[in-house]
């Protein structure tokens, strides 16, 4: 199925989701920048699918959510991937995540929360910039009081 080019905003904040179960559905994504520090394997597309889920289910969202923008094997040997993370498809076609979500899935991202996995091995959380409908000033305020909260609690512990 093709989707009309003109029913997803042309901003580059909104992309149809290549998975989703719901036809041409566009929706904003979290966008991620995650290495994988020492995997133990040297080819990764076999691994693409188990890696997915993993990461899915770590975060509790349904496969189709994330979809790996890009990965490209870095010296040490280490991967470097630039994920998508995509609000669920829903009758309410929300195409976005709310300010709680955002939150829960960057404290799982920045509190080292994702299950040990020897074969994926440990990971750097590279990047969790927040753009487009996320960079609004509700999100960026509300991320900066957590920031300073954890930065608080882990000084003065």
């Amino acid at each position: 199925m093709t989707c009309p080019v003109q029913a997803c905003p042309i901003d580059n904040f909104f992309e149809y989701v290549p998975a989703s179960p719901l036809p041409c559905f566009c929706a904003s994504p979290l966008k991620v920048g995650y290495r994988l520090k020492s995997p133990s394997f040297s080819y990764f597309d076999p691994y693409v699918l188990p890696f997915e889920l993993y990461v899915t289910s770590s975060l509790n969202l349904n496969p189709y959510q994330l979809a790996i923008d890009s990965y490209f094997w870095e010296e040490g040997p280490r991967l470097r991937m630039h994920l998508n993370l995509f609000p669920p498809a829903n009758n309410m076609h929300s195409n976005t995540f709310n300010v709680s979500e955002v939150r829960r899935i960057r404290g799982i991202f920045t509190s080292w929360q994702f299950p040990g996995d020897g074969f994926f091995g440990p990971y750097e959380l590279l990047n969790f910039t927040l753009v487009g409908p996320y960079a609004g000033s509700m999100y960026s305020k509300f991320l900066l009081l957590f920031r300073l909260c954890y930065l608080f609690l882990f000084f003065f512990k």
